[in-house]
């Protein structure tokens, strides 16, 4: 600041250009009262030439000051002082928020640990239903599994069993493997029994009646008898033929039968009920005994007591009609038999899968029953 001296008086200062002049308060800490007192107290002006010029302090200086006013905060200070109180705000909504989110996961645990409580109280008949149709399925495989080892059982028989019957047949080998105590069910072992020995009646009757009849041919005549007489050859003819009834009664019922029992296969039923079929059929015929057709009945005794003149092969026709008889009611029972065999093993051919599933409705049923009795008893105690 340019310094007028020119007139005697103290030294004056004068206002400089913008720029010209700088104070030294502007070096001076504002927010410090006892620094901008010593400032103004020596006051200094910086002139354009780098010197300064102290002025002397005026009346008003010269007095005792008063006591500073009132210390005001700085207004950087006032800003540290917000940023101070937005990062405690921010910490305590921060610390406010992961609590907010702790109460709220521990009250999501709550509420799903009472789910699965309410869950597993409302699905307890579900899950003893289906423990029970687990429990049925598995027992329905053990079947099945023994069936398997049974079958395979019979497999390996029919591969390693080697044929047996007929035994000591000149000029024929064993063409079967025949075994009852092996092959068939100890509980229809004596049905196949008495089908055997049915099986060696009627091939000792018709041996018989082979006999019967030649006997018939070669009896004398009774003397008033010269007409119509019946042809005992013819018959006796017949009767030979028969002897081939042998064989086919065996391959015609007794093996099918035989088949059907020890298999247990309902499709094998079917052959061995046309064959019975057949065998009672002819049985009827013998026991009728038409003449001329070769068997051992009642017209054939009848003519044979007109025409001969031996009671005895009277006597020896009569009892191959009761050898028929007896062979035809054997036929008769086995019939019976076998269809109730038949029904057995269709029974359980057909019906393990529709058992297996009317237990488990039945089970189904009794859970839903003893779970609707535990609802009621509940509802009732409460």
């Amino acid at each position: 600041m340019p310094v007028d001296e020119s007139e005697g008086g103290p030294p004056q200062a004068s206002l400089a250009p913008t720029g010209g002049v700088s104070s030294s308060f502007s070096d001076v800490d504002l927010s410090n009262p006892s620094a901008m007192t010593a400032a103004a107290e020596n006051d200094t002006v910086m002139s354009p030439t780098g010197s300064t010029a102290t002025f002397p302090p005026t009346q008003q200086q010269q007095q005792p000051l008063a006591s500073p006013p009132p210390q005001q905060a700085s207004p950087f200070a006032s800003v540290g002082v917000m940023k101070g109180a937005m990062g405690n705000a921010a910490v305590s909504a921060h610390s406010e928020a992961q609590q907010a989110a702790y109460t709220a996961q521990r009250d999501v645990s709550q509420v799903r640990s009472d789910a699965a409580s309410s869950v597993q109280d409302k699905g307890s008949a579900t899950l003893q239903r289906e423990w029970d149709r687990l429990r049925q399925m598995e027992e329905q495989l053990q079947r099945k599994e023994k069936q398997l080892q049974q079958r395979e059982l019979e497999l390996g028989k029919n591969i390693t069993q080697q044929p047996n019957f007929p035994k000591h047949v000149p000029c024929m080998k064993p063409q079967v493997y025949h075994d009852i105590n092996s092959d068939i069910l100890p509980a229809r072992q004596g049905f196949m029994r008495r089908l055997y020995f049915s099986y060696y009646l009627i091939c000792v009757t018709i041996v018989y009646q082979v006999c019967v009849d030649l006997g018939a041919l070669l009896a004398s005549n009774k003397d008033e008898k010269d007409n119509d007489e019946p042809s005992w050859g013819a018959h006796f003819g017949v009767s030979l033929i028969y002897l081939l009834g042998i064989c086919f009664a065996f391959m015609l019922w007794y093996w099918p039968i035989y088949q059907a029992v020890s298999h247990r296969v309902p499709s094998k039923y079917r052959m061995a009920t046309l064959g019975l079929c057949i065998a009672i059929l002819f049985d009827v015929i013998m026991i009728v005994g038409f003449v001329g057709h070769g068997g051992c009945g009642v017209l054939f005794a009848a003519a044979v007591t007109d025409w001969k003149d031996s009671s005895a092969i009277v006597w020896m026709v009569w009892i191959g009609t009761i050898f028929w008889g007896i062979h035809l009611i054997i036929l008769i029972f086995s019939a019976y038999r076998l269809k109730r065999f038949y029904d057995e093993d269709l029974l359980r051919s057909i019906l393990p899968t529709s058992a297996a599933k009317l237990q488990e409705a039945v089970g189904g049923a009794m859970t839903v029953i003893a779970g609707s009795n535990g609802g009621n008893g509940r509802g009732r105690t409460a």
